[in-house]
């Protein structure tokens, strides 16, 4: 991996501008000297940048700086008029592996396995015979003091006892819509929408009002239309790296989301799994940041940046703690207790932090490379151009991506159409990528995730 850290140091000086395009880079030899490396790692350096389309090899003259790499627009926002339908359960595709580009998900190597595995450790000698205890039903206080002080980061505030420790960010979605919905209520969601969040509303009978997308995230006029009128009792929405177009929303609609749930007193749910995932070097603010009142419910979890093994999310429901309380002593019996402190002990020793850190620009990068390979290929193509996450959204003219869908199943091959993204039938000229996996392993060699990506484009 010292090739990566030498690749990520290079990137960052070409963002930050202290390289910029047509500049010539050190030739191998002198690279390898400069950083005390082997010439094996310099190639590998230069090859992982120029497959990310950072740099670019001119025969018989050397290395130089491409800048930024240039790709298609993102895929144009469907407009429509929001009505409320039963919410749609995915079939299920028996046998289907769980490759590289479907599920939103980091590859392995991308996970700090061995910080992890001395957190578990660390945890479980402090556990001693409370290995044999039953959790905390609103989690440990270890892990709910440690979050509380690791939030601060994105101006979030609070008290440990406000966090209540779930199974992971669905299961917190899950008892805070039992919290302050009923079935046969009408949930607003944004469109598209993750088909996850779509089953878990089918499953508790509830009804979805798709709210179109916009560039900018969500179509907020529409939005305070239905609140004002009544038709909704609850939202259900993301603010950072929306699943699956990938928007973050401006502070200023995130200010408008917390607003309008206090003037018409509609609970919000904000799932915000993907918040940690940010490529960019400010984190960003959660709407949660600006709820005076409590009526927003905000969900996290290190599913996505630690890994889904853990099952491990949180809750903090503003004004409707009373109620998640009185749910959780008939409903809810505690969460593994020696991976709350593993993640506690992970968190206090500035691990976590760590890896988010080094993550950032990893991430930034492979997104690059994926949107760059689509381009490529599908040069009609309009691919998300997200600030963090890990998926991309891909419209192309024309196209039947649940027919695409098929064909790549037949190739052992997972992959999302769009489709599975809306209750109302919307996003067939659509499917979701996940961009988790590298495109070229430690070696500098192809890997599966993008034999994949090249057999899906050579599909469509």
């Amino acid at each position: 991996m010292q090739y990566k850290r030498l690749a990520n140091n290079l990137q960052r000086q070409i963002q930050q501008g202290q390289l910029t395009a047509g500049d010539k880079l050190p030739a191998l030899r002198s690279l390898a000297q400069q950083h005390q490396v082997s010439m094996t790692t310099a190639v590998n350096c230069y090859q992982w940048l120029e497959a990310g389309g950072w740099i670019q090899a001119v025969p018989q003259s050397g290395f130089y700086v491409k800048g930024a790499p240039q790709t298609s627009n993102p895929p144009a926002p469907l407009p429509f008029t929001a009505v409320a339908v039963k919410a749609n359960r995915a079939v299920e595709i028996p046998g289907l592996p769980l490759g590289p580009l479907g599920i939103s998900r980091l590859a392995p190597e991308l996970l700090p396995t061995q910080a992890l595995q001395r957190a578990m450790k660390r945890a479980l000698q402090r556990l001693g015979n409370g290995l044999h205890d039953y959790p905390p039903r609103a989690g440990a206080a270890a892990l709910r003091e440690a979050l509380a002080q690791h939030l601060r980061h994105y101006q979030l505030y609070p008290e440990a006892d406000d966090l209540h420790i779930t199974h992971g960010c669905l299961d917190a979605v899950r008892q805070a819509l039992e919290v302050c919905t009923r079935p046969g209520d009408t949930v607003a969601i944004s469109s598209p929408c993750f088909n996850g969040l779509l089953e878990l509303l089918a499953s508790l009978d509830r009804q979805v009002l798709e709210i179109p997308g916009t560039r900018e995230g969500v179509d907020l006029i529409q939005l305070e239309q239905h609140l004002a009128a009544g038709d909704v009792q609850a939202c259900l929405l993301s603010s950072s790296h929306l699943n699956p177009q990938g928007i973050c929303l401006s502070v200023n609609q995130k200010q408008q989301l917390a607003t309008m749930a206090a003037r018409y007193q509609i609970p919000m749910i904000e799932d915000d799994i993907y918040l940690e995932l940010d490529t960019r070097p400010d984190a960003a603010i959660p709407a949660k940041h600006f709820d005076r009142d409590g009526w927003i419910l905000w969900c996290g979890s290190v599913s996505k940046s630690l890994g889904a093994s853990l099952r491990l999310g949180w809750c903090w429901p503003g004004r409707f703690a009373p109620q998640w309380r009185e749910r959780q002593s008939h409903q809810h019996y505690g969460v593994n207790l020696h991976a709350q402190l593993a993640l506690a002990d992970l968190i206090n020793t500035g691990d976590y932090s760590r890896h988010l850190n080094r993550l950032k620009p990893t991430l930034a990068s492979q997104l690059r490379q994926y949107r760059q390979v689509i381009s490529q290929h599908l040069p009609q193509a309009r691919i998300s151009d997200p600030t963090g996450g890990c998926v991309l959204w891909v419209q192309v003219p024309g196209l039947d991506s649940q027919l695409l869908a098929e064909r790549a199943y037949a190739q052992h091959i997972d992959l999302r159409p769009g489709e599975l993204f809306s209750s109302r039938g919307f996003y067939r000229d659509c499917f979701r990528i996940n961009a988790g996996f590298p495109l070229v392993d430690n070696d500098g060699k192809e890997t599966d995730a993008a034999r994949q990506l090249r057999t899906v484009l050579a599909l469509v």
